[in-house]
């Protein structure tokens, strides 16, 4: 994906879903790496996958800050 612009930054603080879901997507992979969780299985192999209930933790995490946190400033 492309960079994120000031645009849909502005766009996403001011609520837009469209440019929250872009900023998501722009870290998915980021998001994803934090959310992973090592598992052992019965047969004593280690598998890795993502937690999708910390993901969706800090996804909403994400958008709280970005709604709520930050204010645009003029200049």
């Amino acid at each position: 994906m492309k960079n994120l612009t000031v645009e849909i930054i502005h766009r996403a603080m001011d609520g837009d879903k469209e440019a929250l879901l872009k900023i998501l997507q722009h870290y998915e992979h980021y998001i994803d790496k934090y959310a992973m969780v090592t598992k052992t299985m019965p047969d004593g192999k280690i598998h890795h996958c993502v937690d999708e209930d910390r993901k969706a933790e800090i996804q909403y995490a994400l958008i709280y800050a970005i709604k709520h946190k930050y204010k645009t400033i003029k200049l």
